[in-house]
């Protein structure tokens, strides 16, 4: 009897040594978990490993999405056509940092004659298909318009998750995965709620005393706080409460929220100058130091990016008699056009027709680094402005509702001369109105 009872005693012993292993792995499980949700220590951010965690949802139906592709951000070089080309005109441009780039191309297949918004929420996360390059995140909404039976191609930009990574290029590609689930990152993109974070809030909404370049730095820097550090302190939380706030009406007030669905479209279609506001017909940059430009080029047509223009150095226009007149006449200068042409079956899109804040970048090479650049716009007036190169941002707001900002000018990558750049930005008017109908 004895033995029998022994023998008893000890399974029981040992039913609860098993227990006690199995509360004490799932325990072990939890903490795990648990880590996984501290700062430094997440999923498929920072050198943690593992896959990028979220939550997928759903755009519009009658939206067609092309694959996305890495831009290279520093290459500049090769982001020419060719050394002998040397201009260049991206599509439209949203969104927020400058560590990882990325293309994609949507089609409305929507025949009716209405637009559909694209809505990109808050935290969404793009995950890179290679090994040791930078996934990116959207610390803020953005809204791409694209017109009915119209395709748009434009540039993305995002906040990297992986300080020390490969940047991505053109040979990189991207899978969107929906909005991050990540507790810490959440955190910070709850902070940033209706702040002003993305380029086009900064270009749109223009606000005295502060720059877009400073803000997206700062921005990297906390989040690479949280993805590779220890996370946030005292004075980064100060830093996000000062954040400028975005109008009323920019975006839903339920933009935010996951679970509401969001209308159709919601585009910026008017400027405080509503009769001077639409779809930009030429801009033309003069030159007053460049006696002969670096490059060449007459009425060669471009078509990148989705916005072509027709391209011609030298321009004079003997019927001007406008503001600036007798420095125009002597000044080199590189006129873009949009080209009156069905060449591919429809008319071009031009910078601005959507309604949407378009944003298109202007390269060009001179022979010479100047002080002032003089800018002339028109769509349905023709308006003169003189931009000071002296430092990076300088812009000017034309009254027939276009920003123009300067971005930097270098010697040029590809040979001899400068190579200047600019951002246009279309219906980029201050106290701009919304559709808010949710029809």
């Amino acid at each position: 009897m004895f033995k029998i009872f022994n023998l008893i005693d000890m399974n029981k012993l040992l039913s609860f040594f098993v227990t006690v292993s199995l509360l004490l792995f799932v325990a072990c499980q939890e903490d795990d978990t648990n880590r996984k949700e501290t700062a430094g220590n997440i999923q498929g951010m920072g050198n943690a490993g593992g896959e990028l965690q979220a939550e997928v949802y759903d755009f519009h139906e009658g939206l067609v999405f092309s694959e996305i592709s890495g831009v290279g951000n520093t290459e500049l070089a090769a982001s020419l056509k060719s050394e002998s080309d040397g201009i260049v005109i991206t599509g439209s441009t949203q969104g927020s940092g400058d560590q990882v780039i990325v293309e994609l191309t949507i089609e409305n297949t929507n025949t009716e004659d209405a637009c559909l918004s694209a809505w990109f929420r808050a935290g969404t996360v793009f995950g890179s298909n290679i090994e040791g390059v930078q996934n990116g995140i959207l610390l803020a909404p953005v809204d791409v318009c694209v017109p009915a039976g119209a395709t748009k191609t434009f540039i993305l930009y995002l906040y990297c998750l992986n300080l020390g990574m490969d940047n991505p290029d053109g040979n990189d590609s991207y899978e969107f995965l929906g909005v991050t689930t990540s507790k810490t990152v959440v955190e910070l993109i709850n902070a940033l709620k209706f702040k002003k974070v993305n380029y086009e809030h900064y270009v749109a909404y223009p606000e005295v005393g502060w720059s877009y370049n400073v803000v997206k730095n700062k921005l990297q820097e906390i989040l690479w706080k949280i993805t590779n550090g220890s996370g946030m302190d005292a004075d980064d939380i100060a830093y996000i409460n000062s954040l400028p706030d975005l109008p009323t009406g920019v975006f839903p007030e339920y933009i935010y929220d996951l679970t509401i669905g969001l209308p159709d479209c919601w585009c910026i279609d008017e400027c405080s100058v509503v009769e001077n506001s639409g779809a930009l017909s030429n801009i033309v940059f003069f030159v007053p130091c460049a006696t002969d430009p670096y490059v060449e080029i007459d009425g060669d047509f471009y078509d990148t990016e989705g916005f072509p223009f027709e391209v011609e150095v030298g321009f004079r226009d003997p019927n001007y008699n406008g503001e600036y007149k007798d420095i125009l006449d002597f000044s080199r200068s590189i006129k873009f056009e949009v080209p009156n042409t069905t060449e591919f079956g429809s008319t071009p899109p031009q910078l601005g027709e959507s309604g949407s804040i378009d944003i298109g970048t202007f390269r060009f090479i001179t022979s010479c680094e100047d002080q002032q650049i003089y800018v002339r716009t028109k769509n349905h007036d023709e308006v003169v402005s003189i931009i000071d190169v002296d430092q990076v941002g300088e812009a000017v707001l034309m009254t027939n509702g276009f920003m123009v900002e300067f971005v930097s000018v270098i010697p040029n990558p590809t040979g001899s001369g400068y190579l200047y750049e600019f951002n246009v930005v279309s219906d980029s008017c201050e106290g701009a109105q919304t559709n808010t109908s949710d029809e």
